[in-house]
């Protein structure tokens, strides 16, 4: 039976570490031995035994030598295992339900061709730790992730996770793991990396997510039995995946839940994250895509520094896209120093794209509310909002840079820092509704068409805009007069409404 005493105290420590805290602390990489890898107390020694000890290896499965190994530790508590460099074939999940347990593994491969819908390696045990472990997923479509995490206060540092074929899966599932943390390690070959994580106190940092074309989200936090708090997620590299992060949809209660049981993922620090050829920096949408969830919360949130670059067009659609639906609510969302450069992937026919900033209701049930926005952002198309298939372009030109529609939404303060370079259609789009709501503290805008005369150029607004502050550029009711037809506009006084 596990010491529950011994658990709290582990969390309690991870908390002491400033992993919770929002502010951003200097991140140092662990090593072998070390009590931050997760294994800690007297158990922590060298000379673990090694894989070798347990029986005859590369006779085609060595599934039975690990599972020996696992065995002999759990019986002799014994603290950990070296695995020697080579490749070692299983057929079957590895179980880890071990408390405070390390796998040293540098130079190390695990290979499998499973293809059933469940973990290569299932880390169940409390303060685990597995340090520079390869795993491969052979088969040629799978449903296999490379993960599953149950256990508290684990760490995965240094690992590389491959898919031998592009697959349509998450390599990782975490799900009430506290304390969790995923450090300098490498994902390739599927379209998501860590497919649920409902967890809190976690850290996710400087790891290399590599995806493919139309990839799902790098990381998708999630709220379906419990709330997820505490996450950090800061300086990793993405590719081609749809966001960086996402704040799903399955945030909150099911149908048949008790209406007291309600869910949230709250206090998430973004911070320094890197995309190439993404379709978001960030998605945040509880309720939006599956009818069974409702009123889930996503509060206090933190974007700082993130970069987003998609200079063909790739896969990108829009920065940040907010939305919420069945009730469920967004607010205190804060950012700043977020810069995007990009053309879109597709025109207008096959969905809105806009640079820096969506606000919409998800399109599910019942309103949702978003509120407390107050973020900062630079958007830059390479060309300067060319058309399509102009002399020396690619990808296609964004339509709006900021677009806010408030139908079907409870909109409350809405603060924007808008710093925006071309666009086909409007450059800031407000949908009436919004009236009082939104304040442009900042805002320049150049590169829109201005001859869609529809439009009305760079601005387009059914609600009044309210400023403050001395770099204001926009100000009044209905339409804003442009006054520099080039696209920067001057600082005004607001007319009082």
């Amino acid at each position: 039976m596990k010491d529950d005493l011994s658990r709290r105290g582990a969390l309690a420590a991870i908390g002491a570490t400033g992993i919770i805290a929002l502010a951003p602390a200097p991140f140092v990489k662990a090593r072998p031995g070390d009590s931050t890898l997760g294994a800690g107390g007297s158990r922590v020694q060298d000379g673990f035994p090694s894989l070798a000890d347990y029986g005859r290896l590369g006779s085609g499965d060595d599934s039975a030598v690990f599972a020996a190994a696992m065995a002999d530790a759990a019986k002799n508590n014994i603290a950990g295992l070296r695995i020697p460099p080579g490749t070692y074939f299983i057929s079957s999940t590895l179980p880890i339900d071990i408390d405070d347990f390390q796998i040293i593994a540098h130079g190390a491969t695990i290979s499998s061709a499973m293809t059933a819908t469940k973990p290569l390696i299932r880390v169940a045990g409390d303060n685990v730790s597995i340090v520079g472990l390869r795993t491969l997923l052979t088969a040629a479509v799978t449903t296999t992730h490379h993960y599953r995490v149950t256990g508290r206060s684990c760490h995965i540092d240094r690992c590389n996770m491959e898919y031998a074929s592009a697959q349509n899966t998450p390599a990782f599932y975490v799900r009430g793991g506290d304390g969790f943390r995923l450090t300098n390690s490498r994902k390739s070959g599927s379209n998501e990396f860590i497919g649920l994580l409902e967890a809190s106190d976690v850290l996710i940092a400087s790891n290399q997510i590599y995806g493919v074309t139309g990839g799902d989200d790098a990381i998708a936090l999630k709220a379906i039995t419990r709330s997820s708090e505490n996450i950090r997620i800061v300086d990793n590299y993405v590719y081609r995946h749809s966001a960086i992060v996402s704040f799903g949809s399955q945030i909150g209660m099911a149908k048949a839940d008790d209406p007291r049981h309600s869910r949230a993922v709250r206090r998430v620090h973004v911070e320094g994250n890197v995309a190439d050829e993404c379709a978001r920096i960030a998605f945040i949408k509880p309720g939006a895509l599956r009818s069974d969830y409702r009123d889930g919360l996503v509060e206090n949130v933190v974007f700082r520094n993130n970069k987003l670059r998609d200079l063909k067009g790739v896969t990108f659609q829009r920065g940040f896209e907010i939305s919420a639906g069945h009730g469920g609510i967004v607010r205190n969302v804060t950012g700043e120093g977020n810069t995007i450069t990009a053309r879109a992937n597709g025109d207008s026919s096959t969905g809105r794209k806009v640079g820096a900033l969506l606000i919409e209701h998800s399109g599910g049930g019942a309103n949702g509310s978003i509120e407390d926005i107050d973020i900062g952002i630079a958007f830059v198309d390479p060309h300067d909002g060319a058309p399509f298939g102009s002399p020396g372009t690619s990808g296609h030109p964004v339509q709006n840079i900021v677009r806010i529609d408030p139908k079907k939404l409870n909109l409350g303060k809405v603060n924007l820092r808008i710093d925006g370079n071309g666009c086909s259609e409007s450059g800031v789009l407000i949908l009436p509704g919004a009236d009082s709501k939104v304040t442009i503290e900042k805002l320049k805008i150049t590169n829109y068409n201005g001859k869609n005369h529809r439009l009305h150029g760079g601005i387009r607004t059914g609600s009044a805009i309210i400023e403050s502050g001395d770099d204001i550029v926009l100000s009044g009711n209905g339409r804003p007069r442009v006054t520099d037809a080039g696209g920067s506009f001057a600082t005004k006084r607001p007319t009082q409404n």
